[in-house]
């Protein structure tokens, strides 16, 4: 569906198209990180050692607001 999406070990206060609607998904912080925008904490020791699917994923997306600039 063209989402951009940008993954990284560690969470980015800014990344490509953030102020447009790009995902982000990282890790490292072990939940101890407040997300900015559209980006989500995938690390399993943070989401019951569950895998999530792309639709779920887009789905928490969705509540994210997008940031602005």
């Amino acid at each position: 569906n063209n989402q951009k999406l940008t993954c990284c070990h560690y969470p980015m206060v800014s990344w490509r198209a953030s102020h447009r609607g790009s995902y982000q998904a990282y890790a490292h912080v072990h939940a101890d990180f407040c997300p900015i925008g559209k980006q989500w904490d995938c690390g399993t020791d943070t989401n019951g050692f569950q895998p999530v699917s792309w639709p779920e994923f887009v789905e928490i997306m969705q509540l994210m607001p997008t940031t602005k600039r």
